[in-house]
């Protein structure tokens, strides 16, 4: 008898040694699990204003562009184009490019710690997120080399040149010192330009009204499902 309580009291200290090993060890998990999500909300916060001036930057753009196209196609408008409108055309065919990253984001599609049914909404925004992203990006790519450089193709209808003679042999030109001239008239007269130039309004458009918005809408799901998850005011 003596052996037998000997044996159950060893065995209940294994069970019970276990059981806070196991304990234990999913509180530590869940610590670990929450923190990985802390930081991805903070991270989502952090790059939301990115997000909003880069969305606001490609349709400010997108609407200069189009009072350009305007100006130009309509004989009655305006005479010239500003240094800024004219600029814009000279530069038509050069596609902003996203250079900004999430890490700690992208860690939650490839981490096992988001394995619970808990976590699964916050792991499919996350995947959304990641996947309209690089659909952005080969967007990017895609208008990129798909515009018509204006600066090769169509040179004579623009003119460059320094405001100054002494920044001009300055080692250093700040970007207010170059003059755009447009030659608008001809730029009017000119079929292949404004054809070229429409080709550009469209690849932009094509970004800003398609990859642009949609990740914008999957970063704005995802941080709402962070917050959810977490269960914490936001800041």
């Amino acid at each position: 008898m003596a052996a037998i309580i000997d044996i159950v009291v060893v065995v209940i200290g294994i069970l019970m040694a276990l059981a806070l090993d196991d304990w234990y060890t999913k509180r530590e998990a869940d610590a670990e699990r929450l923190e990985l999500l802390r930081l991805a909300y903070a991270e989502v916060r952090d790059n939301e204003e990115t997000m909003i001036s880069w969305t606001r930057h490609l349709q400010e753009e997108l609407d200069s562009m189009e009072e350009i196209l305007i100006a130009i196609a309509d004989p009655h408008g305006p005479g010239t184009l500003s240094q800024e409108q004219c600029e814009a055309v000279y530069t038509s065919n050069v596609v902003p490019i996203s250079t900004w990253i999430l890490p700690t984001v992208e860690r939650l599609v490839t981490t096992q710690q988001l394995n619970s049914r808990e976590d699964s909404a916050v792991r499919s925004a996350a995947q959304e997120f990641i996947n309209a992203q690089s659909y952005q990006r080969d967007d990017e790519l895609r208008v990129s080399a798909g515009a018509v450089s204006i600066t090769d193709t169509y040179a004579g209808l623009i003119s460059v040149s320094l405001s100054n003679e002494k920044e001009a042999r300055g080692e250093f030109v700040d970007a207010k010192a170059v003059r755009y001239d447009c030659d608008l008239p001809a730029m009017r007269e000119h079929a292949e330009f404004l054809d070229a130039l429409i080709l550009n309004y469209r690849a932009l458009a094509i970004l800003t009204n398609g990859a642009i918005r949609l990740v914008k809408n999957r970063f704005n799901t995802l941080r709402l499902a962070l917050y959810k998850r977490l269960g914490e005011p936001e800041p």
